[in-house]
């Protein structure tokens, strides 16, 4: 028995369309990236997928509560399809059997490519942000480069972002994902990378020729830079506190 339910609220037809896919994930780059897709082109809902590999737990806002669940999201004029979650399943296994129902059902609409979002993890940043890729297909591949991205040297890819592009690739759909540059300060943490998210936007809207205004992902990142410098001033105003109250250097533990 699958542990993946897809349930289709409304008939599609998915053929030739472009699925634009990103999950929870390091610096939140994939979610944020398809959240704001999902926003600025006024994407409709048409499905719904549960998996039991899903944290154990119902979500609840304004008193109304739900199990977590990915969305599949369509814009018919553009032939555009958006797929994003609020979890990701919580072992391998079940990421990978996740992965290969949802890339299965999308190959039997005739989905023509996939591509997903993430994050590309690095120490430190110098000069401007720099979006990677990872794909199935080089053809694929070179389209994405000539958009601004850069080929991933090596290393991998984790979690649904990275598992549908190689299932994709065992149903012959061409994909590829997309990671934005961000640190591991942001990996680390709970704070979003909106400028990451902007960085892998561009290549994709890019590829797919879309206009799409981004100023908002900088606001975004802005107020985050903020909240995080009062974390720090915070932190080091405790530490220092620590410090006269004890007699103890801020380095102790």
């Amino acid at each position: 028995m699958s542990s993946t339910k897809i349930y289709f609220r409304k008939p599609v037809d998915l053929r030739e369309y472009i699925v634009i896919s990103g999950f929870p994930g390091m610096a939140l780059v994939g979610k944020v990236s398809v959240d704001f897709l999902v926003d600025a082109l006024n994407a409709s809902p048409v499905a719904e997928i549960y998996s039991y590999g899903s944290p154990s737990y119902i979500t609840v806002e304004d008193g109304l509560g739900e199990l977590p669940v990915a969305k599949l999201y369509v814009v018919k004029d553009k032939r555009i399809a958006i797929l994003t979650g609020n979890y990701q399943p919580l072992t391998s296994e079940l990421q990978h059997e996740f992965a290969d129902k949802v890339v299965s059902e999308l190959a039997s609409r005739g989905v023509s490519r996939i591509i997903t979002m993430a994050a590309y993890v690095t120490e430190v940043i110098s000069g401007e942000r720099k979006a990677y890729i990872a794909s199935n297909d080089e053809r694929l591949l070179r389209e994405l480069v000539e958009n601004g991205g850069i080929p991933m040297s090596e290393g991998g890819v984790t979690g649904l972002n990275g598992l549908i592009v190689g299932w994709a690739k065992v149903y012959g759909i061409p994909a590829a994902c997309v990671m934005g540059e961000t640190t591991t300060a942001y990996a680390e943490s709970t704070l979003a990378d909106y400028r990451a998210a902007k960085t892998a936007l561009k290549v994709v809207l890019g590829l797919l020729k879309l206009d799409i205004d981004l100023s908002e992902l900088d606001v975004k990142a802005k107020e985050v830079e903020e909240e995080a410098k009062k974390i720090r001033e915070e932190l080091l105003k405790k530490m220092f506190t620590f410090a006269e109250k004890t007699g103890r250097p801020t380095t102790y533990l």
